[in-house]
């Protein structure tokens, strides 16, 4: 069985090789590997459930969810935040957890690929705006998945009036959309399968809306509304007003003029300033986010520039032209963002899940370039309270087990 990974093992196979299928005249393909089945492989019975037990005793006592090692189709992606308080633990769903920065999902945007929003050009044809994402994620082990392409729509859902179609897309390294002072737009944007066009859920997202701010004498005050969202994050003395809508939705509205200093030109840091005029909301176990962003009566055209990450926990803080750990707090300049407004944290509130990869592909092989779409890709709720090994890795202890016995029988 030279070469055939245990932990690969279909759950039939194991059964074979275990002895439960007629000798003889089956084999079971394993890759490109053909093995007899239970023909040169004969476990005492005995043996067999001694070493049972032990395996479930052993497996069951050491891998317990979120403690998954990297197999060829799955691995966690959460490590629970023990310095998460008492208050900010009653914020969160049961179950959830909390994560650093360091292992958050993140879809960064590599180009625009078709630009039509709200049939306003510049670009021909189908309404929306389409971009290539590449997923980033990172689990508790410290292995990666990065870079896998995916793609991203965002379409109108309201009228959309506007002579600002030019800025809509990418504008420096953020998403954008413009819009005339005076008007709203409504619109969604998830991701989506670009071949058979159809939404791809995610466990979880992000997004960052940056410069919430206004002209002279409150002209074009900016102003998003957002619902279905997990928890919303703000910075400690955000300039952001948030209120709750009639309908049940959240608005944050600007309440300061801004400068042009004070424009971001750069998602991953930020000044205190920067942090103070943005809102980063989460999205569990969703396709796609609704939002209606608008302007208050004004003179100009009001850009909104967002990106698919938590900027507002994880960007660097920019203190003294030095980009700063924003988790510091030691630092002048330095706090820590306000889950739902209301308490400081140093992580995010994910949901506890699984990356399914596809069979052939592991994290291994996708660091040499073979890298899986989106597409391919499915996302499995972790199970509390159970064991997170496969039947393959328990079947391999007790074969090995039992050889070992045996050989020396």
């Amino acid at each position: 069985m030279d070469g055939v990974p245990f932990d690969e093992l279909s759950e039939g196979e194991c059964d074979a090789l275990m002895g439960r299928q007629e000798e003889g005249e089956q084999t079971a393909q394993t890759g490109n590997a053909s093995i007899p089945i239970g023909r040169h492989l004969h476990i005492p019975a005995m043996a067999s459930l001694t070493f049972l037990a032990m395996g479930i005793v052993f497996f069951g006592a050491r891998h317990m969810p979120n403690n998954t090692k990297v197999t060829s189709e799955y691995f966690g992606v959460l490590v629970e935040d023990s310095s998460m308080n008492a208050t900010v633990a009653e914020m969160i769903r049961k179950g959830d957890k909390f994560a650093k920065c360091e292992e958050l999902e993140l879809l960064k945007v590599k180009k625009v690929l078709h630009n039509n929003l709200g049939g306003h050009g510049p670009d021909k044809g189908e309404e929306g705006i389409f971009y290539e994402v590449g997923l980033f994620l990172r689990d508790k082990f410290g292995d990666k998945l990065s870079d896998i392409v995916g793609n991203i729509a965002i379409h109108a859902t309201s009228p959309y009036i506007s002579k600002g179609n030019n800025y809509n897309g990418i504008h420096g390294k953020f998403m954008s959309i413009a819009i005339r002072p005076g008007t709203n737009l409504s619109f969604s944007i998830g991701a989506y399968d670009q071949e058979k066009k159809a939404p791809i859920t995610l466990p979880y997202f992000s997004i960052t809306f940056f410069d919430i701010d206004e002209g002279p004498e409150h002209h074009g005050s900016e102003y998003i509304i957002a619902q279905g969202f997990e928890h919303y994050y703000i910075a400690k003395d955000s300039q952001v007003n948030v209120t709750h809508t009639k309908d049940g939705a959240t608005m944050f509205h600007a309440t300061q003029r801004g400068e042009g200093s004070d424009n971001p030109n750069e998602s991953e840091a930020l000044s205190p300033v920067m942090k103070s005029k943005g809102v980063t909301l989460s999205y569990f176990n969703r396709a796609a986010a609704n939002f209606t962003i608008g302007a208050e009566e004004g003179h100009t055209i009001r850009g909104f520039n967002f990106v698919l990450r938590p900027s507002l926990l994880c960007a660097k803080t920019v203190v003294k032209g030095k980009w700063e750990d924003p988790l510091n707090t030691s630092l002048p300049g330095v706090e820590l963002p306000l889950m739902d407004g209301k308490e400081p944290v140093a992580g995010m509130a994910v949901p506890n899940f699984e990356v399914v990869l596809p069979k052939l592909l592991n994290t291994s092989n996708v660091s040499n370039g073979s890298k899986p779409n989106l597409k391919n890709i499915s996302f499995k709720a972790a199970e509390n309270g159970s064991s997170a090994w496969h039947l393959g890795g328990l079947c391999a202890l007790v074969i090995a087990a039992a050889a070992l016995w045996s050989s020396h029988a």
